[in-house]
């Protein structure tokens, strides 16, 4: 996925708004959040703090690889979208 994002990014225009626009929306409804109460983390406060992660369908069964892997893919909006001479066509 982090290619197509990628792929996408670099055919610019139209194709490019449409694409990240639509990951842009399914990203956030796609993330499983556990709540303060139930996660069992910390924040640096001290708090309880809800945590959240995702599972990729068909990944690697693995939640650590997958939150690596949505990592990456996230790499093509925050990295190539905002630096100057990664600019899309």
């Amino acid at each position: 996925m982090r290619f197509a994002n990628y792929a996408m990014f670099l055919s610019g225009g139209e194709r490019w708004r449409r694409w990240s626009k639509m990951l842009f929306n399914a990203y956030p409804t796609a993330q499983i959040v556990v709540p303060a109460d139930r996660s069992g983390y910390v924040g640096h406060r001290g708090a309880p703090s809800s945590i959240g992660h995702y599972e990729i369908p068909g990944g690697s069964g693995s939640a650590l690889v997958d939150i690596c892997l949505t990592g990456l893919q996230f790499e093509v909006f925050y990295l190539f979208s905002h630096m100057p001479m990664f600019t899309a066509p």
